[in-house]
């Protein structure tokens, strides 16, 4: 067995703003995913029917998607917060409305909460336990379509998708909506890459997985571009990932990938190149990293749930032997300590480390959507920091899987450079 879905959740036990203690049933599946590291849990956001909140259909059209964010009921529930599980939410597919006329013209008189790709109405919301984001990934999970009659609101069918009945012997199929069924969308994918895969620990596979996934942007929420940003993180997560995306790599798309494990209050540093014809070749690039470990973990602990928290730093166009060398009086009880004689020299990436640290499933990104006004140059170099939060034993080592992307919109021949001149240097303070 490789992947565990689990499509259930508590609707009385939503995690609330000032609630850092983790749920029982959430804390098992972190046992069990720690004891089992070879299989990848999948759980559902949980659902909540904004009509259970708003009166009027004018209402949620007003208040979407700002609702899924600002209104407790929306928050994710137990096991749904779930550390070393993956969280899963919903969009809506294609707007399909079921209605007729007796013309057979499709009735315009009802509404769509939700366009395609956009958070599905119900779908519940991270952050999680101290501050982790959840839910990690999205699929397709349904749609609310509304029309006011007489009053009172109406649901049109065609937000829900089509499943399997539990009375066959009445009818094969139903119709329905909720994050129980845009999870096992992920189990499935999972599934797929397990097969691909059967040796590949749970590390691996998630990593992969998050790679492979895309967020686009959702028009509505208010705030500042950061606000506008962490609204849609606690929706989205990380997007809705691709099967093909996840196991292959291009010519114009390289992927790099290790699985090692680290000591407490280590640092590990990879260097790798890139080369100049990605940065100087016009058109829309990115590079993105993205890290998975499965910590031990503590259900009473509120200030650290995890046991140990890692993090990862991208450098460019410097010695790595310096890098390593600065990271060796990095100080481990401030994890926001910076390296300012490096910080000319560091790759931002996209969601910063606030948003992305607190978890174990983390990824970043740099986008150029532009020409870069300074070239990076190689070599590249990849920090992995391992903080030890409250873990007695110094000689614990974490597993982990640490990957980076590297793709490019252009036909540019990344893949056989990239091979033939890659050299991993690995330093261990």
């Amino acid at each position: 067995m490789k992947v565990v879905n689990i499509s259930f959740g508590n609707a009385n036990e939503s995690l609330k703003d000032k609630n850092n203690r983790q749920f029982p049933l959430a804390a098992l599946l972190d046992e069990l995913a720690y004891e089992y590291n070879s299989v990848v849990f999948v759980v559902s956001a949980g659902n909540s029917d904004p009509r259970n909140i708003f009166e009027e259909l004018e209402e949620i059209i007003e208040q979407y998607p700002k609702y899924l964010v600002e209104n407790e009921f929306f928050r994710i529930i137990n096991p749904a917060t779930s550390a070393l599980s993956l969280t899963v939410g919903a969009i809506a597919q294609e707007v399909s409305i079921s209605e007729q006329h007796m013309d057979g013209h499709i009735t315009n008189i009802h509404t769509s909460i939700a366009q395609h790709g956009e958070p599905s109405p119900f779908t519940r919301t991270g952050f999680g336990i101290n501050g982790m984001l959840k839910p990690e990934l999205v699929h397709y999970g349904g749609n609310l379509i509304f029309k006011k009659e007489f009053g009172r609101i109406i649901e049109n069918v065609g937000g829900k998708i089509p499943v399997l009945s539990n009375n066959p012997t009445e009818k094969l199929f139903n119709f329905n909506y909720g994050t129980s069924f845009s999870a096992p969308m992920i189990t499935h994918i999972l599934g797929e890459m397990a097969n691909k895969y059967p040796e590949k620990s749970a590390n691996f596979l998630k990593n992969l997985l998050l790679q492979s996934a895309e967020s686009h942007k959702v028009e509505g929420f208010d705030g500042s571009d950061s606000d506008k940003q962490n609204a849609l993180l606690k929706v989205k997560g990380y997007g809705l990932p691709n099967f093909e995306k996840a196991i292959s790599s291009l010519d114009n798309r390289v992927l790099l990938l290790d699985e090692g494990v680290i000591g407490l209050n280590k640092v590990q540093v990879y260097s790798f190149d890139v080369p100049q014809l990605f940065f100087e070749t016009k058109g829309y690039k990115r590079i993105s990293v993205a890290l998975t470990f499965d910590p031990v973990t503590r259900m009473t602990r509120g200030d650290s749930y995890l046991g140990n928290r890692m993090q990862f730093k991208l450098y460019h166009s410097i010695n790595p032997n310096y890098v390593a060398e600065k990271f060796g009086e990095y100080d481990f009880s401030d994890e926001d300590a910076g390296m300012e004689e490096l910080d000319v020299y560091e790759i931002k990436l996209t969601p910063g480390p606030n948003s992305r640290n607190s978890g174990c499933h983390q990824k970043g990104i740099k986008e150029y959507k532009r020409d870069p006004k300074n070239v990076p140059t190689s070599p590249l170099s990849l920090v992995v920091i391992n903080s030890n939060k409250w873990i007695a034993d110094e000689n614990h080592q974490q597993q982990y899987c640490v990957s980076v992307m590297v793709e490019h919109t252009e036909d540019i021949k990344l893949y056989t450079e990239i091979r033939t001149a890659v050299q991993q240097r690995v330093r261990i303070r």
